[in-house]
């Protein structure tokens, strides 16, 4: 549920963390507002101009979480959203040399976390928030699907008392899991060639998930372990998950791009439906009917 539009108790305020913040009159656009206080902690809001609390879209910009921006937003992406009565957010977050993986996705709730908590002064419908994005954003929204409520009610920080969960998620050219030592059995090599994974991703585990505190060597044991049970989004699904749209680009015998293996998406959308969770599957060899989420999501804001 949305809370007052009173400020944040210790969550910072958009334009004491970020100086530039651009609020143009008139127009219902925020440049450059703050969820975090992190300097990529950032975000554009697009509000539709509505009579009711409006839903919300929030996409997340793909870049392999080294790279990429929020002005990678598709404008017409944008202006459909506004065009059917629906706000729209773009947001950055950090990269590997900032944080390791498991705070990036943190983060990334975080957002919702926050548009959610400011939904009355944003005039945003809380139940009705959204995720979608391209490759690391796919992978970063199926996460937020996926993962079980990450509210702590018990936070000293009134944004990281508000849910987490979905109302909808988009899905293109999304990774299964970010348990990386799963990837060689899904993209059918041995697993001693898991280093090869380490080297086209161009960063070591270390960087990917921190140094384990505990000083745990084996992946199968101790602080890893943990990390790559957190970071296993296929693993989280469940049936009170969100509708998934599920989209991959790339051909189902493309055993190069394996950040992008059509694997990953048949995976995702094979224990969907073991989990009767709603979920469309699109393929070059199989495209669905529904062109892309957008449009999935207007049937389901309709119906």
């Amino acid at each position: 549920t949305a809370t007052s539009a009173a400020q944040p108790e210790t969550a910072a305020r958009p334009s004491e963390t970020v100086p530039d913040r651009e609020v143009i009159a008139g127009t219902g656009k925020i440049l450059n507002g703050a969820y975090g206080a992190h300097e990529r902690n950032t975000f554009d809001l697009y509000l539709a101009q509505t009579d009711r609390p409006a839903p919300l879209v929030i996409y997340i910009h793909g870049g392999g979480f080294v790279s990429g921006s929020k002005e990678q937003l598709s404008e017409a992406d944008r202006q459909r959203c506004l065009d059917n009565g629906i706000s729209f957010a773009s947001i950055n977050y950090p990269f590997f040399m900032h944080k390791p993986l498991q705070d990036i996705l943190k983060d990334i709730a975080r957002a919702v976390q926050y548009f959610r908590y400011m939904a009355a002064e944003y005039h945003i419908d809380p139940d009705r928030i959204s995720c979608y994005g391209e490759s690391a954003g796919a992978g970063a929204s199926l996460f937020l699907a996926a993962k079980p409520d990450m509210a702590d009610p018990d936070s000293s920080d009134p944004v990281l008392r508000q849910s987490t969960r979905l109302f909808a998620a988009g899905l293109y050219d999304t990774q299964s899991t970010y348990d990386f030592y799963q990837w060689p059995e899904l993209l059918g090599i041995p697993m001693e060639a898991g280093l090869i994974l380490q080297q086209r991703l161009g960063l070591p585990l270390s960087l990917l998930y921190g140094t384990p505190a505990d000083g745990a060597a084996d992946y199968e044991s101790g602080e890893i372990a943990v990390i790559r049970e957190f970071l296993d989004m296929t693993a989280d699904l469940s049936p009170d998950d969100c509708p998934l749209y599920i989209r991959s680009t790339v051909a189902a015998d493309n055993a190069v791009d394996i950040l992008h293996a059509q694997v990953y998406s048949r995976t995702v959308y094979q224990v969907c439906r073991q989990n009767g969770i709603e979920a469309e599957l699109s393929t070059p060899e199989q495209p669905c009917a529904v062109p892309d989420f957008l449009s999935f999501l207007l049937e389901r804001l309709d119906a």
